[in-house]
């Protein structure tokens, strides 16, 4: 019963974004890739390897992802404020 409300809920959204394309030419390529990422990732942490550990696994993984991505680009963001963009350099990324 979950499982094909969900499915239900997913085609929805994939036809309103579909007729937003169409209709509007825009797609909201951010907010699509963070459902289309949950989507797979439920897929394979519940219904293929069937658990919530892996399921936890792959969003920590996910999020930490994201994390890291927003806090080097703020890092980026505060060097140039503060030395100017000519000195600044290319976004390195360090461990």
């Amino acid at each position: 019963m979950a499982t094909g409300l969900y499915i239900v809920i997913v085609l929805l959204y994939v036809i309103r974004e579909l007729y937003a394309l169409i209709v509007h030419k825009h797609l909201n390529v951010p907010k699509f890739l963070v459902i289309a990422g949950t989507l797979l990732w439920w897929y394979f942490g519940i219904v293929y390897y069937s658990g919530d550990m892996a399921f936890t696994l792959l969003n920590v993984v996910k999020w930490k992802i994201k994390q890291d991505e927003f806090k080097w680009k703020g890092e980026y963001v505060r060097c140039i404020k503060t030395t100017g963009p000519a000195k600044a350099g290319p976004l390195k990324v360090t461990a």
